[in-house]
């Protein structure tokens, strides 16, 4: 029973004191994840076009540049193209989401900040 309570009061030493609004941010976090793969697969189609400039394409849709680097040595075109997919698709994702929850975590901050200012 010592035991037990010394890890508890060890895990509360190292992280502190859960806090109340951790299903908040899951909720941020998994709203964010869904909301990036029609934003990766839409600007990955914006950085496809031909009229787009390369410092924006590249901006937009980091993981067109991060394909082309890697697919570069790969022989075969199905090949090439599957791989070019898998990578620009999962660097997009990660991209997308990383910035789609920054700005719903803004947005919740100003939200918050709105509500306690009326009262």
């Amino acid at each position: 029973m010592e035991t037990q309570r010394q890890n508890v009061s060890l895990i509360y030493t190292l992280c502190g004191e859960p806090a109340p609004y951790t299903l908040r941010i899951v909720w941020r976090a998994i709203g964010s994840i869904l909301s990036a793969v029609p934003a990766a697969w839409l600007m990955m189609s914006i950085a496809d076009n031909a009229n787009v400039p390369q410092p924006i394409a590249d901006l937009i849709s980091p993981g067109t540049a991060f394909d082309l680097l890697a697919t570069a040595h790969v022989h075969g075109f199905a090949r090439s193209l599957n791989e070019f997919g898998a990578i620009a698709l999962s660097a997009d994702l990660i991209y997308w989401s990383l910035i789609l929850f920054w700005l719903f975590s803004g947005l919740s901050k100003l939200r918050k900040l709105d509500q306690n200012t009326v009262r």
